[in-house]
């Protein structure tokens, strides 16, 4: 089961789940929408979709170009309504990018504040350690010097 913020793939019931809407794919359909997501936000080429949705050699990939277009054409008239967008990349193959409302922009943009938050936490703590073990070897060297120092007197 493959699952992002905003969607859930199901492996098993080739069930797309995305804004609470089920939508049923076809085996190809299911593929290439899985491939395209492991990749997502990337560009995808043509052969490379085509070698793994139809398990064959590079070379005989050019042969399911027309293929890839019919799955690609029925399951975008599947995911119209949904927030998923393919996108084609002329002469090169497919990226798969999101469309975001309002409210996921804000859900993105709060976790990615917290994330930097953690991340400010997390480097205080580690300074914080550093500053303690630094003071601690200070007063180390103070108190050597202050005890030959008291052995003189």
């Amino acid at each position: 089961m493959e699952r992002s913020d905003f969607m859930v793939l199901d492996e098993n019931t080739k069930i797309l789940i995305t804004k609470n809407k089920p939508i049923k794919l076809r085996k190809n359909e299911y593929l290439l929408l899985y491939f395209l997501i492991k990749k997502r936000y990337q560009i995808c080429y043509k052969k490379d979709i085509i070698m793994y949705i139809f398990n064959c050699t590079e070379e005989d990939a050019k042969y399911w170009s027309s293929a890839l277009s019919q799955i690609l054409t029925n399951l975008r008239k599947k995911i119209k309504e949904t927030n998923i967008d393919i996108q084609s990349v002329y002469g090169i193959g497919y990226i798969l990018r999101y469309i975001l409302d309002q409210n996921e922009k804000k859900h993105i943009k709060n976790l990615e504040i917290k994330e930097k938050i953690n991340n400010l936490k997390e480097e205080i703590k580690e300074k914080e350690r550093k500053i303690k073990i630094l003071e601690e070897q200070l007063n180390e060297r103070w108190n050597i010097k202050y005890i030959k120092y008291e052995r003189y007197t």
